[in-house]
């Protein structure tokens, strides 16, 4: 049973965010575009997998999407798929690389070589999913749970990638897998671990302990990519198209390029504002990023809708919008 759905990463979202709000020149754009890139050639890799997780068994597996869980104070760790069983805990490290892939266990690295012959040197999977393994026991013993086998695979999804070792080392053969035999990796785990660790209800518990402690991790794309809140294009944009501004006819606004009309388009750039300047904001600086002339407008927007909520008193109110991936969906409509 999927109980976390796979969905488009926060980190996606907020950097489709930052490049409608650059000057097409702006001189980070492209690392910014490559970033996004890989983002999301990470969610595809998983969504080719989900295929395959489907197949488990409703009741004997939950199955959990991009996890990210508090180990110690302020410090986190991040999980691709997570996999709980009576028998085992699996972790999935999901890699959508393509070229040749050689893991060398001498260095601890990952080497890709592209057809042109370019090499790029990745961080050892197999240290990583080492360090997640250790990572999730630890969490797990804060609430009791301390018995069962905590297992990890690195699951190849480009299918035109090739893997070799350099040297032979059998823990790479034990842990590194293409797409479509993880289905049957799975199977020979079964085989040897028999005992049963969890309950159902215990089971349960585990999966309401993952759901409540699973934290969104708010990337800081300005800080990262050293961007001023002033270098961002402000306006309404087209929640179809992204064309900034939108022109206000009447009480909706319009779009100059594809025509598009809407009552809401505000809330997507609201939700630009939240997602790269800063989660709790004033009517003052909604109006100067929507570039809304009016303060009783943007406190007519603002106090309009269930998606934003009041903070404080009337003085010194604030608002706040809760982002979701379901909620950015909902707003491109």
């Amino acid at each position: 049973m999927i109980v976390k759905e796979l969905q488009i990463p926060r980190k996606v979202i907020i950097l489709e965010a930052l490049l409608r709000r650059l000057p097409k020149t702006h001189p980070q754009r492209l690392k910014i575009e490559e970033e996004r890139a890989r983002s999301m050639a990470g969610y595809k890799g998983e969504q080719t997998i989900d295929y395959h997780l489907r197949s488990l068994e409703d009741q004997k597996y939950y199955i959990f999407h991009d996890v990210r869980l508090k180990e110690r104070k302020d410090y986190y760790f991040q999980i691709d798929i997570l996999i709980l069983s009576p028998y085992f805990i699996l972790i999935l490290e999901v890699k959508n690389i393509s070229g040749t892939l050689t893991f060398n266990q001498n260095f601890k690295q990952l080497i890709r070589t592209t057809s042109d012959g370019v090499e790029d040197c990745f961080p050892d999977p197999i240290l990583q999913v080492s360090e997640q393994e250790y990572q999730l026991k630890h969490w797990l013993e804060q609430f009791n749970f301390a018995s069962i086998p905590v297992l990890s695979l690195i699951v190849i999804t480009n299918s035109s990638s090739q893997i070799r070792m350099e040297p032979f080392d059998k823990k790479v053969l034990n842990k590194v897998v293409r797409n479509k035999m993880l289905r049957t990796k799975i199977n020979e785990f079964e085989k040897i671990y028999r005992d049963e660790k969890f309950s159902g209800k215990e089971m349960r518990k585990i999966k309401k302990l993952i759901l409540k402690h699973h934290t969104e991790y708010d990337y800081p794309a300005l800080e990262k990519f050293n961007i001023s809140p002033s270098e961002l294009i402000t306006g309404i944009h087209c929640p179809h198209c992204s064309t900034l501004p939108m022109v206000r006819e009447m009480r909706s606004w319009s779009c100059s390029h594809c025509h598009h009309q809407s009552k809401v388009a505000f809330l997507p750039s609201i939700m630009d504002y939240v997602l790269l300047v800063k989660q709790e904001f004033t009517n003052r600086d909604i109006r100067y990023f929507l570039n809304i002339a009016s303060e009783q407008t943007s406190l007519r927007l603002l106090t309009s809708n269930g998606h934003i909520k009041p903070i404080g008193d009337t003085k010194n109110r604030k608002y706040h919008m809760k982002i979701s991936p379901t909620l950015d969906t909902f707003l491109r409509k």
